[in-house]
């Protein structure tokens, strides 16, 4: 069953970006680019002011390194479901924890290509 997201205006995604990151109003010009390009998804906020804090970079560098990022996905036939934006942010991250500990992108490659437990009763170990 499909769960509605709601989006967040470029005023809301801009103020949670700076605030998160502990930015200053002089931040808000690019804050309110970068939360445009994040289609204003709140994960991808969330994705964006965690790699910037962790980074110490700027809006407008994390703006950049998204704009140029390629869209790597395992499997383009199954692709056609998922966001392009969603995508860039994941492949920034996977990146930035690959050059923090060399076995960190395998592992998550690795890890993404485990099926998840198709019986929905069981949740954190619960049976």
């Amino acid at each position: 069953m499909p769960v509605e997201i709601r989006v967040w205006t470029k005023d809301i995604g801009a103020d949670y970006l700076i605030v998160r990151t502990g930015g200053t109003e002089e931040d808000r010009a690019a804050a309110e680019e970068l939360a445009v390009l994040l289609d204003e998804l709140p994960l991808a906020h969330e994705q964006a002011a965690a790699y910037c804090d962790e980074l110490e970079i700027p809006f407008d560098e994390y703006r950049r390194r998204f704009e140029t990022a390629p869209v790597q996905m395992l499997d383009d036939a199954d692709a056609s479901g998922i966001r392009v934006d969603v995508a860039k942010t994941f492949t920034l991250a996977i990146e930035a924890a690959g050059k923090r500990h060399p076995a960190a992108e395998s592992l998550i490659v690795h890890a993404d290509l485990l099926a998840p437990d198709s019986r929905s009763d069981r949740r954190c170990g619960a049976r």
